[in-house]
């Protein structure tokens, strides 16, 4: 198996049906194609985005098979002797690793870089009035939605 990690953007990503197991080529910006078995989207969006093409699939794929984090719920799955593919380093991906543990299942943890073990995703004085206080005299939102991201820093997972 040949991994890599190529630092470009992907503009595009277009299924290929003429092999005979399925294909995906990619369109990198800088004008390389790569063929690839499996793509995995990190969008590193709480929203979620899937792509166009997965709506065009004429027959019926399980539901539970391709999931955001905001629609699923361990409870339901029966996931003894699964294997399950855990997308993100942040606290939510490590909460549904453990829950999925937790039923039996084998997890595989996907994630861009280095796990950051925090207590907290943001430093204490965002908890109180220390940064709060300029966060709230701001009145510009954008430069509000420029500060949470710069205080998150990216996810992390408690020392637990």
């Amino acid at each position: 198996m040949h991994e890599q990690v190529i630092p470009l953007a992907v503009k595009s990503i277009e299924p290929l049906r003429a092999h005979l197991r399925p294909r995906f080529r990619l369109c990198l910006q800088d004008g390389q194609e790569v063929i690839a078995r499996r793509v995995v989207l990190a969008t590193g969006s709480a929203q979620i985005q899937i792509p166009d093409w997965v709506n065009q699939i004429q027959t019926a794929y399980p539901q539970d098979r391709l999931c955001h984090s905001q629609t699923i719920d361990l409870r339901k799955l029966h996931l003894m002797g699964k294997r399950v593919l855990i997308v993100g380093g942040g606290l939510t991906s490590g909460h549904l690793a453990v829950g999925a543990i937790s039923h039996g299942a084998k997890v595989h943890l996907m994630i861009r870089r280095q796990l950051s073990e925090k207590l907290f995703d943001a430093e204490p004085g965002w908890l109180g009035p220390k940064y709060l206080k300029g966060f709230f005299a701001q009145s510009d939102w954008e430069q509000r939605v420029m500060m949470i991201q710069q205080a998150r820093n990216g996810g992390s997972m408690t020392p637990a």
